[in-house]
């Protein structure tokens, strides 16, 4: 079984840069920089229609046994 972490960004897609800075963070406090930890992205609504109500999730999947947290705005 592959364990995740994951951020959810709700808003505007204009906005989704600062999830995706928040994840880079707590990639880099947690020293998950190697390719082995890859990333995904799940877009739940259109990007380019520029609706307020956008979601999105990006998963990193870990290989070691590590408390998961998700991100929440």
């Amino acid at each position: 079984m592959t364990q995740l972490a994951v951020i959810e960004h709700y808003g505007t897609p204009e906005l989704k840069h600062e999830s995706v800075n928040k994840l880079i963070k707590w990639r880099q406090e947690n020293q998950l920089l190697d390719n082995k930890y890859r990333n995904y992205g799940i877009h739940y609504t259109n990007p380019n229609q520029r609706r307020r109500n956008y979601i999105m999730s990006i998963w990193v999947s870990l290989l070691m046994n590590l408390l998961l947290l998700t991100f929440m705005e």
